[in-house]
């Protein structure tokens, strides 16, 4: 009976169900006893966790996909509805993306403008001497700003921008992409035109009319004076 009572004891205590079967001979009685095996030691319980384990690595893959769209999407809008032109280009100095603005001003597709396709906007005038400073600096790896002419799709005419490029890194200084704006400039451009045009009449008008003119600070000496 104690011998029987210990085996029961001993099944309880790790969870496996205890079978007991009685049988009787000519002379004595027996009990017989049989363990179920636990649940972790059958065959299917490594392929049930493996099954389980596979699971939530999907869901936790799955679920880190939709933040990184969310959060490219996120910044896609930013990029699309900055007051600029923006773009991206490879390490070569070949464009890679350009935003919707590029689009609308130039006339431009992502398409038309991929490689150098972009250098089809440019002014005439102003297409070598900035490819030349764009292949330095590419070659350089080092930041780009210039002053450039781009053609209006809308009316054909060519309005001034301020193009800034800077290079991505890695950890070991590899350029991996470049990043860059095109911030109209065009208003400005023209009153410094415009200034310079006023600045030349009067100098002329000076010299015809032999007369000059000077600027000065009552506490201190004169701060400019013309050459007549």
């Amino acid at each position: 009976m104690a011998l029987a009572l210990a085996a029961g004891l001993f099944a309880i205590a790790f969870m496996a169900p205890l079978y007991a079967e009685s049988q009787s001979t000519q002379y004595l009685p027996t009990i017989s006893f049989f363990l179920q095996p636990h649940v972790y030691q059958t065959n299917w319980f490594p392929s049930l966790y493996l099954a389980a384990f596979v699971a939530l690595v999907w869901a936790g893959y799955r679920l880190r996909l939709r933040q990184l769209q969310r959060e490219s999407r996120q910044l896609r809008d930013l990029v699309e509805t900055i007051p600029a032109m923006a773009w991206t280009a490879l390490p070569d100095g070949s464009n890679e993306f350009v935003n919707r603005r590029w689009a609308e001003f130039t006339g431009l597709s992502a398409e038309d403008t991929a490689g150098s396709g972009w250098t089809g906007a440019v002014h005439p005038e102003d297409r070598q001497p900035y490819l030349e400073r764009w292949r330095a600096a590419v070659a350089a790896g080092e930041p780009v700003e210039s002053e450039v002419r781009f053609r209006c799709a809308a009316d054909g005419a060519y309005r001034w921008f301020l193009l800034r490029g800077v290079p991505l890194r890695d950890a070991d200084g590899k350029v991996l992409r470049w990043y860059g704006t095109l911030t109209d400039i065009d208003d400005r451009k023209r009153a410094e035109e415009a200034l310079k045009r006023t600045e030349a009449y009067l100098t002329e008008t000076q010299k015809l009319t032999h007369t000059g003119t000077f600027v000065a600070d009552p506490t201190t000496a004169p701060l400019y004076w013309s050459e007549e």
